[in-house]
């Protein structure tokens, strides 16, 4: 029988219900339609489940102590029955005024061994289960009780909780074909631990989740999926198995024969073989495998003592597991976009996709008349450790909206995580549905925006100039922190909507603070800069141009070379230089100017903590401005009055709508030009001629350098 050619096969490790991915695949042996993979995880027909429930339990041992790990009450005892009537032979009794520590496993007669040399308060000890087949399970118990009080009855109620994971298999019939069927059989997991241990000594157990496995492997049979399944239907493996947890390192091969018929024609069969890995298995979780099959991948006096008794209240009912992570096998090229097709996108994406590192790009094909997406995510996707590279596409035509690395198309919410885009349009574009975007520990080369029902948060993030686009155009409400953009990028601010906000919080321009110099079209309002400094910066200034709209707290931290740390530093520059709005802190200079060309320097609409000083050469304007007492030089040298809160013009400066916090000092010693304070206070006095010298500290007093 002709067998058919197939790309290595990935199936998808999913909770049900949760992830669906489409991959698009080109198949040499296929008819040249468009060809699909989808991971679809939808809970279909009931499969043979071996694991316990509360019903179904009719024995366990029972490890137990009073008081202390020396006061042994039960090593092992056999208690069986059944939920309400459960019974046991060495009958052991409470005690007033005792503390009792039991511990419980089942099934009696189980796969699984005992080392009580670990036995504590909290455990039985180390248990060593073999897995045979997966058809046994393995629970745990344990509880702490006071003993009733003399005459008085007590039953020690257990809650068992599955120590394995439970597995299925779903398999869709993906084919747009309605007279195509496929058969898959005997699936199985050919590398399943067989061995493992798990220290139940310890006091929170259940958060310990810490199996250690052996080298043993042993194969795991799922049966039968289904028997000539149709277009769009879901079948799932006849057994569902039961299986040591193993951590996101592990990787499962599994197997299993699949034949395709057209109409009632055998058509094509052969074994497939496929590996899950990224996936942490964990105890009392279950979990289903799904993948769908198409074309792309076909392939106290008068009182007695009372007796101990147990009843077992329920067994936990499995937990359906978190979101899992479909990892890319290896890297996908030869994925190709159809030509002359808008809009038309190498890969569809809802879930988790974890690029394992690799990436993802596109054959050299011309893509006309319309716009290229390498991935098009629906709702809640997140895709993590990934490169994306659209160096092979090339797009031609009247209309060229250019290649899109990620469309996120529709609502939800949107995670990526680890991942370099580069040499396309857009690294990041969607449709107008309001959605969240959170975007960490990437690299974004090109354009990158989003529509104005969108938020976004951005961190860690790197945005570079790609061949074509160098810009970041948002129109949502957006966040930004501990982001970077380098040299030449243009941060466009003109498209963000009516009432959205935009934040930059410690982010930097080609490795500098950034600034709103560095903006845009900044709408009035809409925009706030943050710059907290988390160590000690390499050099002495954290800004060193205009700005507005900004927060600067620099941490107290000094600088390598020694010297105070400067938030707003001009250095041998000239011209004007205007501050509105900032609010300054945690530095021992606000405003420094060391230049002997011409400045003008203008701050409005500020708070200034700390020390602000300038040369005989800068002309200064300050409006309505707070000049307040910082700490930074609080166990440092003190070099003035107040260094911590210190005014020393050298060259002629306006003071309008100003107020001096009290034991703020104002040094006039250096003054070469005159200070005017145009209704000024401090400490909540206006100040004027009468009354200066006695409510303002000084430094260097000299009434002829001021003016009222």
């Amino acid at each position: 029988m002709k067998k058919l050619f197939v790309s290595v096969l990935a199936i998808a490790s999913m909770v049900a219900c949760m992830n669906e991915e489409t991959v698009r695949l080109q198949d040499p042996a296929a008819i040249g339609f468009e060809a699909n993979w989808v991971e679809n995880a939808t809970r279909a027909n009931a499969a043979l489940d071996p694991s316990t429930t509360t019903e179904s339990l009719t024995g366990f041992k029972v490890w137990g102590f009073m008081d202390s790990v020396d006061g042994k009450v039960f090593e092992g005892e056999e208690v069986t029955g059944s939920k309400g009537n459960f019974t046991y032979n060495n009958i052991a009794y409470w005690l007033p005024d005792h503390t009792y520590y039991f511990a419980a496993l089942a099934p009696i007669g189980g796969n699984w061994t005992l080392n009580t040399e670990a036995a504590n308060y909290y455990g039985a000890g180390i248990v060593n289960f073999l897995n045979a087949n997966g058809t046994e399970d393995l629970l745990y118990a344990a509880n702490v009780e006071s003993a009733p009080a003399l005459g008085e009855a007590k039953t020690v109620n257990f809650t068992f909780s599955h120590l394995l994971s439970k597995v299925k298999f779903t398999f869709t019939n993906g084919f747009t074909n309605e007279n195509m069927y496929i058969d898959v059989k005997n699936v199985r997991i050919v590398n399943a631990p067989m061995a493992g241990s798990i220290n139940l000594a310890v006091e929170n157990w259940w958060d310990n989740d810490d199996w250690k496995l052996t080298n043993d492997t042993v194969e795991l049979a799922f049966g039968d999926a289904c028997a000539k399944t149709a277009m769009g239907e879901t079948q799932v493996a006849a057994n569902e198995r039961l299986t040591i947890p193993a951590s996101a390192e592990y990787k499962y091969e599994v197997k299993f024969d699949v034949a395709l018929y057209m109409g009632d024609v055998l058509a094509y069969e052969g074994t497939k073989t496929s590996y899950v890995q990224g996936v942490a298995l964990e105890m009392g979780k279950a979990y289903n495998f799904s993948a769908t099959l198409n074309a792309s991948n076909f392939t106290e006096e008068g009182k007695e003592l009372m007796p101990i008794v147990f009843d077992v209240v329920e067994v936990k009912e499995w937990v359906e597991a978190g979101e899992q992570t479909t990892v890319l096998p290896s890297n996908i090229s030869g994925l190709t976009l159809v030509a002359d097709a808008v809009a038309k996108n190498t890969l569809n994406l809802k879930g988790s996709f974890d690029g394992a590192g690799h990436t993802l790009t596109a054959e050299a094909v011309e893509v006309k008349g319309g716009a290229a997406r390498l991935i098009d995510a629906t709702a809640d996707s997140q895709i993590r450790n990934l490169n994306i590279d659209g160096a092979n596409l090339v797009i031609k035509g009247d209309k060229d909206y250019g290649i899109r690395a990620l469309f996120l198309n529709g609502a939800g919410d949107f995670v990526i995580d680890n991942v370099t885009i580069k040499n396309v349009t857009y690294t990041i574009n969607d449709d107008s549905a309001a959605k969240t975007i959170k975007v960490i520990n990437s690299t974004l080369e090109g354009w990158t925006s989003y529509n104005p029902a969108t938020v976004a948060t951005f961190e860690n993030v790197e945005f570079k100039c790609g061949p074509s686009q160098k810009t970041f155009r948002p129109h949502g409400t957006t966040t930004l922190k501990n982001c970077n953009f380098e040299e030449g990028f243009v941060i466009r601010l003109d498209k963000l909507a009516e009432g959205k906000t935009i934040k930059f919080e410690n982010c930097t321009y080609a490795g500098r603070a950034l600034t709103s110099a560095d903006l845009t079209s900044a709408p009035a309002g809409a925009v706030e800069v943050k710059v907290a400094v988390t160590e000690a910066p390499e050099s002495n200034a954290i800004v060193t141009g205009s700005a507005s709209n900004m927060t600067i707290d620099g941490g107290n931290y000094t600088t390598t070379d020694g010297k105070g740390l400067r938030a707003i530093y001009l250095n041998g520059v000239e011209g004007e230089f205007t501050f509105d709005n900032m609010v300054i802190k945690n530095v021992a200079y606000a405003i420094n100017v060391n230049s002997t060309k011409a400045v003008t320097l203008k701050v409005s609409n500020s708070t200034l903590e700390g020390w602000t000083s300038y040369g005989n050469s800068t002309t200064a304007t300050f409006d309505t401005v707070n000049f307040t007492c910082g700490n930074y030089y609080a166990n440092n040298k003190v070099y003035s009055s107040n260094d911590n809160g210190l005014f020393r013009p050298y060259g002629a400066t306006v003071c309008k709508n100003c107020t001096f916090e009290a034991g703020f000092y104002i040094d006039l010693g250096s003054l070469t030009g005159t200070l005017t304070l145009d209704n000024c206070s401090y400490n909540g006095v206006v100040l004027t001629e009468e009354n200066v010298a006695s409510v303002a500290c000084f430094d260097n007093f000299d009434a002829s350098k001021l003016v009222f």
